[in-house]
């Protein structure tokens, strides 16, 4: 009988899993450490639409029926769960506590992981969590939360393939279920390898009653989301807007091509940077276990599930090299490449023997250099404090000019960006989508809302009309009717209508100058 490549190795103390999870608990604070200090980098991506889409929502609005939001709805209601329960005070604290809930998620599936898989899983968070940042793996983004549900669904159906495993336990097989769907509905890009995984569970589980079962689970939950929000709806935002959006640069057979052989592609393609060079020296270890693999003739059906499972979890595929805003993309097929790797070679440990060893520290010494290489942000000295204003003030302060100046029936429109200065205003917009982002201007219905609202029921405040934003476009008739709010004696793109300001107390100009703005003379 084969030994469980991803079971416990009584033979080595580092084996033991309780011995793992404590490394992992101390490795994972101060990783965690690390990335506390980095919180305010880069400012609002991805995430922040998340974040805004969960507050609407919380608001009472009615996903996809009044909040536009083109992305599967999982991530905007664990956002609102977040915001409900954590009651933020300050766009710090909406953030830290956004951060928190990836940090405690993953932290918690991590433990899972090692428990089920062991050393495997234990070597490849290592890898991940120390990296992640490279990928924005450490945002609120629904990529990075799906990285782990995906490690957990791939290693039991690659693991019963490499192990010649008759049928997956049943727990795997409900557990599996709930991170298929979990998949499915966090993401739509990771749809066809949450399906593909959910496929094989399938037919490794031990029974028709258990298939059944899962099949249920997986469409009672899914039918569970049409008492939140209209299902036409639904498909408008996420089918129909992202096939129209995509058709502007479809996805040809170079780049199905290169989605499947992206190991080998990263050699022949890539931004020259630290990261390049550490997808190449993984690449490169990669192909070499592919290679031995072949050789020895170990495991046929788990290497070609392997080759189609790193496939489709790249089907937004970016060029090697590439990090922070313009790799987020990879963070799942990075996640999986890497898992991949640990699993190949405890897969071949009994075949290669001292090479198996000298791999791991291969392995570990091109982690090392990488992590204490110049410019690496581990060893980048920052300012928490400062990093954090640099990225989130422009929010705060318009936010909050906003809220000084106007009472909580006063309505705020953002045309196209900069969305969270919602939050900090707590002012809702009169947009029938709650938002306009700036993808929206491509459909018609949307466009037309906006200049509906824009004729006939224009807001207390617009944001907009600037350079900064050339799609942000009002004719002059519409300005008329606003006064500008300055900044340091400078125009800025935040306008309050005219009526409006007549009536803004002595009081709360005053404060807004506190923060360097005024209204325009003679208001």
């Amino acid at each position: 009988m084969k030994k469980n490549i991803l079971g416990s190795f009584g033979e080595h103390i580092l084996h033991k899993k309780y011995l793992l999870l404590v490394f992992y608990v101390m490795f994972y604070a101060c990783i965690g450490f690390v990335l506390s200090k980095k919180m305010g980098a880069f400012g609002c991506f991805d995430d922040c639409p998340n974040i805004m889409a969960g507050w609407f929502v919380l608001k009472g609005k009615v996903l996809y029926e009044q909040v536009f939001y083109n992305h599967q709805p999982l991530i905007v209601y664990i956002s609102q769960l977040v915001q409900y329960l954590g009651k933020p005070e300050s766009i710090y604290h909406l953030i830290l506590y956004h951060r928190l809930s990836l940090f405690l998620f993953s932290f918690a599936f991590g433990i899972l992981l090692i428990l089920r898989f062991r050393v495997p899983a234990f070597l490849f968070l290592i890898f991940y969590e120390s990296t992640k940042y490279y990928f924005f793996g450490d945002r609120f983004l629904a990529e990075a939360f799906i990285v782990y549900p995906a490690i957990y669904l791939a290693g039991i159906v690659w693991g019963s393939l490499s192990q010649q495993v008759k049928h997956i336990s049943r727990v795997d097989v409900i557990f599996g279920t709930f991170c298929a769907w979990f998949i499915f509905y966090m993401r739509e890009p990771y749809a066809p390898l949450a399906l593909l995984l959910f496929l094989f569970v399938l037919i490794k589980a031990e029974s028709w009653r258990i298939r059944l079962f899962a099949i249920g689970f997986f469409l009672l939950a899914t039918f569970g989301f049409l008492f939140l929000f209209p299902v036409s709806d639904y498909f408008f935002n996420v089918v129909t807007v992202n096939q129209q959006f995509h058709l502007q640069r479809p996805f040809t057979i170079d780049d199905v091509l290169r989605s499947f052989f992206y190991p080998v592609v990263i050699f022949l393609d890539g931004k020259f940077t630290t990261l390049w060079l550490f997808e190449s020296f993984l690449s490169a270890i990669y192909i070499v276990l592919i290679i031995l693999s072949l050789t020895f003739r170990v495991g046929y059906r788990y290497l070609l599930l392997l080759f189609f499972s790193l496939g489709f979890a790249n089907f937004r595929l970016e060029q090697p090299g590439l990090m922070y805003y313009e790799a987020f993309h990879m963070l799942s097929w990075y996640a999986l490449f890497l898992f991949s790797l640990f699993l190949l070679l405890f897969m071949l440990r009994n075949k290669i023997k001292t090479l198996f060893l000298i791999f791991n520290v291969v392995l570990f010494c091109g982690l090392a250099v990488f992590l204490l290489s110049t410019g690496s942000y581990v060893r980048e000295k920052t300012d928490p404090s400062s990093l954090f204003f640099e990225g989130y003030n422009q929010y705060y302060t318009t936010g909050e000019v906003v809220r000084r100046l106007s009472s909580p029936s006063d309505t705020l429109f953002l045309d196209g960006w900069n969305d969270l200065i919602y939050w900090q205003a707590q002012r809702t917009s009169p947009y029938m989508y709650s938002w306009y982002t700036s993808i929206m201007p491509g459909f018609m219905r949307y466009k037309t809302a906006r200049e509906d609202l824009l004729a006939h029921n224009p807001p207390d405040f617009f944001y907009g009309a600037c350079k900064e934003w050339p799609f942000s476009r009002v004719s002059q008739a519409f300005l008329s009717q606003y006064v500008n709010i300055s900044f340091q004696g400078k125009p800025t793109c935040l306008y309050m209508n005219s009526l409006s300001a007549m009536e803004v107390s002595k009081a709360a100009k005053e404060r807004i100058l506190e923060l360097g703005y005024r209204l325009e003379p003679g208001v």
